[in-house]
């Protein structure tokens, strides 16, 4: 079972993560709106464009090859003696090839993508691809722009891909700034690239927007490959030099670079490349081709779940049309890029390590298959009580944004983007982001937890799920655009509508798990109603009276204009000081609505034992 000191250290480092991402995306979230008052609507349509396809690629990419990775265990115990460190080094050198395989699945994607894309026609292909953005362009390009673009778009994504080793190496060490810090500083560098060219040469960025969008993502992918080589280098350089800390240095890296020093296997290996060779990459295809599978298929249905509207919306739009919703989602996304991402891919891998036993002070040594059934349940009620206190804390971030965010969203558009921005349409795109805020942060860590604690049968479940509940939201999506005219709004309903059928299915997922593994010890069955389900029931009728009316007032805020004025950043802070009054007021009258929520979420998908 997981120590106090174990858990209290998993806070702290997801704690001070969130917090370093804060930062540094409120600084990068600048830059894009800086860079969206620049430009006119079509270029910021080519990079949306560009930016769902490196995404697309990307994350089928790593995601798959990361998820499988991160569910073998890194054994850094005891590396002191010898016999440890020559299996920490051989964990090191698997795990390296093993991720490798990322730039291999990156570079065969995307010829597969490219030769469909002309095969079948840019405009019978619904998947983005380089045709079918070029095929939208008002202005044709030269051939050697096309070469350039081309070249730029295929390193920054090999580039991105050949970092994965590193990623998932820090990630299985549960040190996550790194990664952060790499995100943040590569985007930085891309939107300092795109605002050089609508300053200095706004007509180049105008003509040829492609080529300036792929030589960004080029500068993206080697400033993210750059950031972990230099983590990586400054590691080794402290592990030279205090060779006899491997037990007492803080820094996870810093040991395990240690033990590969003392064994002889730290130089010359440029960066841990030389870890990766033919031969072993086969054998770590062999040994994980199952679960990477699993983890491709499942991956491929979520982003197309995910994203489903920006497949539509790449596939049936215009250019100015996916520039305006880039621009407005940008906005209402922010949160779930700053928060909910990293949260839930830090709480995967700590899911993970505790199911496999490093998380929990057991036998590193197990391997899943030689787990009894009764030390699985056991971790699993564990990783159960840690779920519920990130949803109890995700409840109350979310709410907030969901009652504060849709009074807020037209004199934010027009304050952010100016008043080009600021229609009425945007608004509702805005405003219906806000109000899905609550589902997207408990589904998106529902769906951690049934990756990193379900068996084989729980992934096929969770597959099959996926992939009915992804055909039906792709579908709407396509449908919606096609046949009626709610457009963006519309996509953005099917969004809600999606992503609460997805909770609902993560929910009977985990009551399923639990299940089977109570079964497995002979122990009585939990209760037959979905936890979900059970608990809006069951919810005090005072946590709902508290929700209801703090939105109702927060509205009354905005329709009344506290201070009836012309500017809108005065009228802006007048209505966020006047809804933070309501909110105090509600807390004193209700007995703290954090305190309820807080209670909610224990009861949330509790159940019953």
């Amino acid at each position: 079972m997981a120590t106090g000191g174990d858990s209290t250290t998993f806070f702290q480092r997801l704690a001070g993560t969130l917090l370093w991402s804060l930062l540094l995306k409120v600084f990068t979230f600048t830059l894009t709106t800086v860079f969206t008052r620049l430009v006119a609507p079509d270029v910021r349509g080519v990079t949306f464009y560009l930016d769902l396809y490196v995404d697309f690629l990307g994350f089928l990419a790593k995601e798959a090859v990361r998820n499988a990775v991160l569910r073998s265990t890194m054994r850094t115990a005891d590396l002191g003696s010898q016999p440890n460190r020559r299996r920490c080094l051989m964990d090191v050198i698997f795990l390296f090839n093993s991720a490798m395989w990322s730039v291999v699945c990156a570079a065969v994607m995307l010829a597969i993508n490219e030769g469909c894309a002309w095969l079948v026609g840019t405009e019978r292909y619904l998947l983005p691809s380089l045709l079918g953005v070029l095929s939208r362009l008002e202005t044709p390009m030269k051939r050697s722009s096309v070469a350039l673009t081309v070249i730029f778009f295929v390193l920054g994504l090999l580039f991105q891909a050949a970092a994965e080793p590193k990623v998932c190496l820090l990630q299985s060490l549960m040190q996550y700034r790194t990664r952060v810090s790499a995100e943040s500083t590569a985007l930085s560098c891309r939107l300092m690239l795109l605002l050089a060219a609508a300053v200095g040469a706004p007509s180049i960025l105008q003509s040829r927007p492609l080529l300036v969008a792929s030589a960004a993502h080029f500068v993206y992918g080697a400033a993210y490959f750059a950031v972990f080589e230099r983590s990586w280098s400054t590691a080794a350089r402290r592990a030279k030099t205090s060779p006899s800390g491997t037990d007492n240095n803080d820094d996870a890296l810093v040991r395990v670079l240690t033990a590969l020093h003392l064994e002889g296997e730290l130089e010359g290996r440029m960066g841990g490349l030389s870890f990766v060779t033919l031969p072993l990459m086969i054998q770590q295809a062999r040994r994980l081709g199952a679960t990477w599978w699993q983890f491709f298929s499942e991956s491929a249905m979520r982003v197309l779940l995910t994203e489903g509207e920006k497949f539509a919306l790449a596939a049936l739009g215009t250019l100015t049309e996916q520039g305006i919703f880039d621009a407005v989602t940008n906005l209402g996304g922010i949160v779930a890029r700053l928060v909910f991402r990293l949260w839930e891919e830090t709480c995967f891998a700590r899911w993970s390590s505790m199911m496999s036993g490093s998380g929990d002070g057991g036998d590193n040594n197990k391997k899943e298959g030689s787990v009894s059934s009764s030390s699985r349940l056991k971790r699993w009620e564990t990783c159960y009580t840690l779920l519920e206190s990130m949803l109890g804390v995700a409840i109350q971030v979310s709410m907030a944004f969901a009652v504060f965010g849709p009074p807020l969203s037209q004199p934010l558009l027009k304050l952010l983007y100016s008043d080009r921005w600021g229609s009425s349409e945007s608004a509702a795109v805005l405003t219906r982001l806000c109000l899905a805020l609550p589902l997207m942060a408990l589904n998106g860590l529902l769906e951690a937890f049934v990756r990193g604690t379900s068996s084989t049968n729980g992934l096929r479940r969770a597959k099959f799920a996926m992939f009915v509940t992804s055909g039906m939201y792709v579908g709407s999506c396509f449908a919606l655009l096609s046949a009626t005219d709610r457009g963006v709004v519309g996509l953005m309903e099917a969004l809600m509508i999606a992503t609460a059928v997805r909770l609902l299915c993560s929910s009977w997922l985990i009551q399923r798990e639990h299940h089977d593994l109570r079964t497995a010890e002979n122990i009585p069955a939990a209760g037959s109603w979905n936890p979900t389900l059970r608990a809006f029931v069951w919810l005090p009728p005072l946590f709902w009276g508290g929700i209801v009316a703090l939105a109702a007032v927060s509205w009354s805020v905005l329709e009344f204009h506290l201070v009836k004025v012309s500017l809108v950043p005065i009228m802006l802070v007048a209505k966020l000081l006047g809804l933070l009054v309501v909110y105090a007021c509600v807390a004193v009258i209700f007995d703290g609505p954090s305190r309820l929520l807080s209670n909610a979420a224990r009861r949330l998908f509790r159940l019953r034992r």
